[in-house]
């Protein structure tokens, strides 16, 4: 009895450390390549959204203090292609030099930006913000590209930052290939 008590807590330990393990691959606010948006009670399919293929999520499964919203473009078959946190408000110059911040620490600085001059008042915020690495981002799962970017001048102000995922092309080919098909 004392030994099958053993052997159940040993495997019960195993597979939970295995899903533990497979639980986080490390993408970005903790969302899975290969799980489905649906999955996330926080999640909803958005009708026209990404062509046909965009999810919005009030939540994520590692929120960030400064995001309201997430979107996800998902397509069956190839998996998560990208992922967009979304900050909307006033403080949109401010959050956008957070969030340039916070990247740059971790993971270097930007390999692109700009930022668009303000007559009045005299006054420069960034508009956008870009990551490239050639060797990819080491510890962040399947990204192979971020992005940054603002629009101070709209209303509401908003900024978005973009995580690209290595099965973004696979994606958009599927997306195209299904909407050549209907010609």
């Amino acid at each position: 009895m004392k030994r099958t008590a053993i052997m159940l807590v040993m495997f019960g330990t195993i597979v939970a450390g295995s899903l533990s393990a497979r639980a986080d691959s490390g993408n970005p606010f903790g969302f899975e390549t290969n799980k489905h948006p649906l999955e996330y009670e926080y999640c909803k399919k958005e009708p026209g959204l990404f062509r046909g293929h965009g999810y919005k999520c009030s939540s994520a499964p590692r929120p960030h203090p400064d995001l309201e919203e997430y979107k996800l473009q998902f397509v069956e078959d190839v998996g998560l292609c990208f992922i967009v946190g979304r900050h909307e408000g006033r403080l949109a110059g401010v959050i956008i030099d957070n969030f340039k911040g916070q990247i740059a620490n971790k993971y270097g600085p930007p390999t692109a930006g700009d930022s668009f001059k303000q007559e009045s008042p005299p006054l420069k915020f960034p508009t956008k913000y870009s990551w490239y690495p050639k060797a990819g981002f080491k510890g962040l799962g399947d990204v192979k590209a971020i992005e940054i970017g603002t629009n101070y001048n709209s209303s509401p102000k908003w900024v978005e930052i973009f995580f690209w995922l290595v099965p973004n092309n696979a994606c958009q080919k599927k997306i195209d290939d299904k909407a050549a098909g209907a010609f």
